[in-house]
């Protein structure tokens, strides 16, 4: 006996269909994206990645391959309200940031970064990140998305914002107080090994702290917080690993102490 259109059609309401979705090349992967439109008109994709394995990635967000395209930096988001890829292919992972890489040939591993502040990436190989909390300790966070490595440095600080300042070819890089510009974190070898060290220009320690100290001199006489301009990281060189200003010497820096 055929089944009737009314049974047929409670089976496909019981089991459902998975939205239509398209093939994209990310990195090493080969995705399914999948656009969802919540009932505001509010559009959002997802992806897929290895599907066809018992440990599939799901992730809603911006993704983006690492420099080297051996993964995918992906900013994953929480899916939109009412959104078909939840209910019809599953529960994405949790919003945050994750780097994610092969696994042999189909399956994925998604390592999850948390959430990240100031991020770069140097040399094309680590992934720089700088947080503070809000006690004022400043986390700077050293990621090698191929060894699954974080190497995270601790430093009590007096801001929460910083300005980068990069030496050629990444080997070093200075992270400079963006609100008053007196406190100067140094990343030394951040691609082979990381050392990260901290000055303070106002104790005058040496010829460039006092000059760098000095520039910001006629905002603090007016009790403003000083800014560092854009013109600013033109008087900044590198001698190797070492940071300068106006051709002298920056420091001297010390291991931070929390």
């Amino acid at each position: 006996m055929r089944p009737s259109l009314i049974a047929l059609l409670a089976v496909t309401a019981v089991t459902g269909c998975k939205p239509s979705s398209s093939k994209i090349r990310l990195g090493p992967f080969d995705a399914d994206r999948y656009e969802s439109t919540s009932t505001d008109g509010q559009k959002q994709f997802c992806y897929l990645f290895g599907g066809d394995t018992n440990v599939p990635a799901r992730l809603c967000g911006d993704p983006n391959p690492t420099p080297d395209h051996a993964g995918v930096f992906f900013a994953a988001v929480e899916p939109i309200a009412g959104s078909e890829f939840v209910a019809k292919v599953g529960a994405p992972l949790d919003a945050g940031y994750y780097l994610l890489k092969p696994i042999g040939t189909e399956r994925v591993d998604a390592w999850s970064l948390g959430k990240l502040g100031m991020k770069e990436w140097l040399a094309g190989k680590r992934l720089l990140a700088v947080d503070t909390d809000d006690k004022h300790t400043t986390r700077v966070r050293v990621i090698d998305p191929i060894a699954r490595a974080d190497r995270s440095f601790d430093v009590r600080t007096t801001t929460s914002e910083f300005l980068l300042v990069r030496a050629p070819e990444d080997i070093a890089v200075l992270l400079v107080q963006k609100n008053g510009g007196e406190e100067l974190l140094l990343l030394e070898n951040p691609v082979t090994n990381p050392l990260l060290t901290i000055t303070s220009v106002s104790e005058g320690k040496s010829a460039g702290n006092r000059k760098l100290f000095a520039s910001g001199s006629i905002d603090r006489l007016q009790n403003k917080v000083w800014q560092p301009p854009t013109g600013f990281f033109g008087h900044i060189g590198w001698s190797g690993s070492r940071p300068t200003y106006d051709n002298a010497p920056l420091g001297p820096f010390e291991e931070p102490r929390l």
